[in-house]
């Protein structure tokens, strides 16, 4: 539980960068709403597809971390991850310091953008959610921070709980946003 409990402190304590990011993109989404049940089951739709998103990828990297425990190497990863948070916390690597840099991948966003383009104008409530879901995929420091700590987890369940909690901490601030 207290696992559960540090990766939802995790996600509400990154929300504010979640804010700065993601914020004009959901006021983009939604606009600006005034508090009603409908507005808050679309908004509460829309964010339980980007946290469904988040615990398919928490489970995943669960399951990866558990990987990576059976082979012996979980101490000598644990350590280099550290040291990369803590040289990002530093500002010593930060938004330019690119690992790897792969063509594709401008192609694959591009497309992503244009799918949730084309979701956005259905303005449906399943379209809400499927929204939501592709958000999760966009690329975002936060969220490759929960996925390390959902790494550590060393399984899928408890990798996919580890991201759920963190994406749930990331609610308030975000639902305040566009209400």
């Amino acid at each position: 539980m207290e696992v559960l409990m540090m990766a939802f402190l995790i996600g509400l304590g990154g929300s504010l960068h979640c804010v700065g990011m993601c914020g004009p993109l959901l006021l983009a989404f939604h606009g600006s709403q005034e508090l009603s049940v409908n507005s808050l089951s679309r908004q509460l739709l829309y964010h339980s597809g980007r946290i469904t998103t988040y615990a398919v990828f928490g489970g995943i990297t669960g399951l990866l971390g558990q990987t990576i425990k059976i082979a012996g190497f979980q101490q000598g990863l644990s350590i280099f991850i550290g040291v990369l948070i803590g040289l990002g916390a530093l500002g010593i690597i930060g938004h330019s310091f690119t690992a790897v840099k792969w063509p594709f991948m401008d192609r694959v966003l591009w497309k992503l953008k244009l799918k949730m383009g084309t979701l956005l104008h259905k303005g449906k409530d399943t379209s809400r959610f499927a929204l939501g879901m592709l958000n999760g995929f966009l690329p975002c420091g936060l969220v490759y921070v929960g996925l390390g700590g959902a790494m550590t987890t060393g399984s899928y369940e408890e990798g996919m709980l580890f991201m759920t909690f963190f994406g749930l901490g990331t609610l308030p601030l975000l639902l305040g946003v566009t209400f």
